[in-house]
């Protein structure tokens, strides 16, 4: 069980965790951090770890998303939650106020894009989306997943830089199927669907992204509806896409399309969430 409380103090807002961070208490705190967020952040955070008695991986992820958004002071005077505020402190995270306000500025600027799903959403849909992903920063080079990755643990939204994405094709030849930019969706098909990807992405620049980890974008679709429409439009027109790209350039059709297309129904995302 976990609890969850948050109060005013002299240096700004404390957030006490009492309890286990974990199974589904930690869906609980990222759903709970992605509705507070926007109401707390007008002071300076503090997380109080020093009543937690366990956090599994999932609930370590949420702390590190929350971490890396905020650069709160952790507050840790057993062994072990100095422990864990150094496993939240790891990573490659945002750790500079200022890469924190360029962070949301870069994410809120997603909105002026044109064509994209974000425009569609409503500002409290947004905020929540926002609030649900945790900043890093990539340098050149760096493989986000791999072609045939058995399980997709996230979804990348490209704030700067570029992306690569491509097929390996007949003859041992990696070709380039497009370059993401700045709005572009990475990972979609494979988290709703539980697929294997069908690509490979790796970064040719730097860039910052803005992961948001497979369970928090099924429960983000679950409760907004007006989004869920359309990312499902935009995964059925990649997928699409993505076949006739490998027919031009003589591949083999991706062996999960049929199976992916067809799990992008009125379930897909119940699936994803119970992580099927």
């Amino acid at each position: 069980m976990l609890m969850i409380t948050y109060q005013k103090a002299d240096q700004g807002i404390v957030l006490r965790l009492e309890g286990r961070v974990a199974g589904p208490w930690s869906d609980e705190l990222a759903w709970f951090w992605a509705q507070t967020a926007p109401r707390l952040l007008h002071n300076r955070l503090s997380i109080d770890l020093r009543d937690l008695t366990y956090a599994d991986s999932r609930g370590t992820d949420v702390l590190r998303t929350i971490y890396a958004q905020t650069q709160a002071e952790l507050i840790a005077h057993t062994p072990w939650a100095r422990h864990l505020a150094a496993e939240i402190k790891a990573g490659e995270f945002s750790r500079d106020e200022e890469e924190v306000a360029d962070y949301r500025g870069k994410f809120t600027s997603l909105l002026d894009l044109p064509g994209k799903f974000f425009n569609k959403l409503a500002p409290e849909t947004f905020n929540t989306l926002m609030w649900m992903a945790c900043p890093i920063i990539c340098s050149s080079g760096e493989i986000l997943f791999h072609e045939d990755d058995l399980q997709m643990e996230s979804v990348y939204l490209v704030l700067d830089g570029k992306v690569k994405l491509s097929i390996n094709a007949p003859g041992g030849r990696n070709v380039t199927y497009t370059v993401a930019k700045k709005g572009d969706i990475l990972g979609l098909a494979s988290v709703l669907s539980g697929t294997p990807s069908e690509m490979t992405a790796e970064t040719i620049e730097r860039s910052k992204m803005a992961r948001i980890w497979r369970q928090d974008f099924s429960h983000f679709l679950l409760n907004h509806p007006d989004a869920y429409e359309a990312v499902i439009k935009e995964v059925r027109e990649d997928l699409q896409s993505a076949i006739q790209f490998r027919r031009t350039i003589g591949s083999d059709e991706p062996k999960n399309i049929e199976n992916t297309l067809r799990k992008l129904g009125g379930t897909a995302v119940e699936a994803s969430a119970g992580g099927n």
